[in-house]
């Protein structure tokens, strides 16, 4: 059901909060303001998600909403385990905000433009953990997760709405190609090899054209 008092419910609420927080440190002289802060934010973030749970035509509000989610995730997590927030909160905030699109989508499937930044996201999340192991080359993970986000670009609109974006899937096979080039080449493989991938990924785009 929605409520046009939402909006005052969600801010008192806040600043309810933010006071008995405020009162808490200044009464109790508690120094650990980062699980402050994470708990704001995350409180904040529940606020938004609020908003969309009244009305899901608001779905806009789910991208502030999760995103504060994970943020305050990640600083409640620095507060009590640094040494493991060094390995996930990039994983942590750059999820929370590829969740946030996602839930744009399944909110509302016309808006298949989000599948894209919640691709870039969730790729470049995978991609801050994989950075921290040593000698790790990502950059086809990069690269094969652009070209994965494309590919679903492609596929899951014309599922869920009937609408067919065939054009995405020629950024989905080059830059697969290219994924594959990157790996192959973290190997040492010669050249011969380098040469038969780029003539493959050619043909395979002469045939997809010619195919239509």
């Amino acid at each position: 059901m929605k409520n046009p008092n939402s909006w005052r419910v969600l801010v008192g609420v806040l600043l309810v909060l933010v006071g008995a927080l405020a009162l808490l440190q200044t009464l109790t002289g508690f120094e650990n303001t980062g699980v402050i802060w994470g708990a704001l934010f995350a409180a904040a973030g529940i606020g938004f998600l609020y908003v969309v749970f009244q009305d899901r035509s608001r779905w806009w509000a789910a991208i502030p909403g999760i995103v504060l989610l994970g943020i305050g995730a990640a600083i409640i997590l620095d507060s009590f385990a640094p040494n493991a927030a060094e390995w996930i909160s990039g994983l942590i905030i750059l999820g929370g905000i590829s969740a946030a699109f996602f839930a744009v989508y399944a909110l509302s499937p016309l808006n298949w433009w989000a599948l894209i930044p919640a691709g870039v996201m969730a790729t470049l999340a995978l991609v801050s953990v994989l950075d921290n192991i040593h000698n790790f080359d990502s950059g086809w993970v990069f690269l094969g997760g652009m070209a994965a986000t494309f590919a679903m670009v492609a596929l899951l609109p014309e599922r869920a709405t009937g609408r067919k974006l065939t054009w995405a899937w020629y950024p989905a096979t080059a830059l697969a190609v290219i994924a594959l080039i990157v790996l192959v080449s973290s190997f040492k493989v010669t050249s011969v090899v380098w040469a038969v991938l780029l003539i493959g990924g050619g043909l395979l785009l002469v045939w997809r054209a010619m195919k239509k």
